[in-house]
């Protein structure tokens, strides 16, 4: 009877060690299992820090970017009306059949010649490589892709294209044949071959009403991408300011 309860005492002191040592086993899992976690979570958050700055950074590009285009849209829009003028005036006299002036001569070089806007796109490409989603404010990200795929393509698409094709087909060859390059005051001017033949030739009016035409409904589409531009900047910087103020910088 004795050694019975020995044996059952015994079978209880092996049974709490196992406890213990199945407990103390449970709990290095478990610590095991949080390190993890809390590795992956690290992992995330830093992941998730690197995006937030490369998109802080692309914003701050394209902002830049931007403001670079503006400039060069509105240096176009300023040549542009300084064109227009001359056409104007160049039409005046032709029309009125005034006399020659050796001023003319400026007018006439504006005849053949335009400026195209160049747009900066050095951030957006940069943005479209790593991503477009990068940008998380959808809002923005929308205005942004609409800026450079729509509005600024349409620089090149459209208004460059067209003043393009109709000097190279129409106005660079009658210029060719009725105009010669000259010098006044180091100034390069044009000056035409025969004044009377241009007062009575239509074709000369016709190229100066078509590129006085396009030239206005150029300034009208220039500005309107120009005031685009300026909400964009404004919206970029908004959300720059707030994601600053957000990570407490």
């Amino acid at each position: 009877m004795l050694k019975f309860f020995r044996q059952i005492r015994q079978n209880l002191l092996t049974e709490n060690k196992f406890g213990k040592y199945l407990l103390y086993a449970l709990g290095e899992i478990f610590l095991v299992v949080i390190g993890i976690l809390i590795a992956l979570q690290v992992n995330v958050w830093n992941e998730k820090r690197k995006l937030e700055t490369q998109e802080l950074k692309i914003l701050n590009e394209i902002k830049e970017n931007l403001i670079v285009t503006q400039k060069n849209i509105n240096d176009v829009i300023q040549y542009h009306q300084v064109s227009i003028i001359s056409y104007k005036l160049l039409l005046e006299h032709l029309e009125k059949q005034l006399p020659y002036q050796d001023s003319l001569s400026l007018h006439f070089s504006k005849i053949g010649t335009f400026s195209s806007p160049f747009p900066t796109t050095i951030a957006y490409e940069s943005l479209k490589q790593k991503g477009i989603d990068i940008i998380k404010n959808d809002s923005l990200k929308h205005n942004i892709t609409e800026m450079y795929e729509r509005d600024l393509r349409l620089l090149k698409d459209d208004l460059d294209k067209t003043e393009w094709m109709y000097s190279e087909s129409v106005v660079l060859p009658y210029a060719s044949k009725h105009f010669r390059p000259s010098k006044i005051e180091r100034k390069v001017v044009t000056i035409p071959n025969d004044y009377e033949f241009l007062v009575q030739d239509s074709q000369i009016k016709n190229i100066l009403s078509i590129l006085l035409t396009t030239r206005e409904f150029g300034i009208l589409q220039l500005q309107d991408i120009s005031q685009k531009i300026e909400k964009l900047v404004s919206q970029i910087d908004k959300e720059l300011k707030k994601r600053d103020f957000q990570t407490g910088k």
